[in-house]
């Protein structure tokens, strides 16, 4: 078993993965309303593996930046193990940010791409056309329906009582939360823009 140092978040997971690879370190509560999301050191690992590849195969270079538009899923914790893997800055926005606001902040952050759930798609369906540094959006299905967990309070707790140990805690009051599927990104639905 290599050990790797563990000041980087993908060197991090990857040494629990294999120390650890059944430990469950990571849930999403469905509230009641959906099965919890439940994650491993080795799902973590594997997803944001070919998280990584993906983003990989997208252009996006070490240094580079891209966006995480969505709420708390499993995925956006994947994508920023995904991001240390490729040497990348994620840049979380809230996915409710739309118009001029989410435009801006794309531009600021100078993010090659974005990674969004689908019910924030139409956010940037007005800035396909328009130049900026945005060359790729990839899509993440969700099983939201109409209403998108944006519009539900929510949170992802992760808390330990010792260095290098996780556990979960659930809130107090049941939140609705949605599961995007890591498996849709072996096929990824991108939106590619030419530069």
């Amino acid at each position: 078993m290599a050990s790797r140092p563990d000041n980087i978040l993908a060197n991090v997971i990857a040494n629990r993965a294999e120390a650890l690879p059944d430990l469950e370190v990571l849930t999403i509560d469905g509230g009641g309303v959906r099965p919890d999301d439940v994650r491993t050191f080795r799902h973590l690992w594997d997803n944001a593996q070919r998280m990584a590849e993906v983003l990989i195969d997208q252009g996006l270079q070490p240094g580079e930046h891209f966006a995480l538009l969505m709420a708390n899923h499993a995925e956006f914790v994947e994508a920023m193990i995904a991001a240390s893997v490729v040497g990348a800055v994620f840049v979380p926005i809230d996915p409710r940010t739309k118009g001029d606001k989410l435009r801006f902040m794309l531009d600021n952050a100078r993010c090659r791409g974005v990674i969004a759930a689908d019910y924030a798609l139409h956010n940037l369906a007005d800035m396909r056309d328009e130049r900026s540094e945005l060359r790729w959006v990839i899509g993440l299905a969700t099983d939201e329906g109409p209403r998108p967990l944006s519009d539900y309070p929510a949170c992802v707790h992760w808390t330990s009582c010792c260095p290098g140990t996780l556990r979960r805690c659930r809130s107090k009051q049941p939140t609705p939360m949605a599961r995007c599927s890591s498996s849709s990104l072996r096929v990824p639905r991108a939106i590619r823009r030419a530069s």
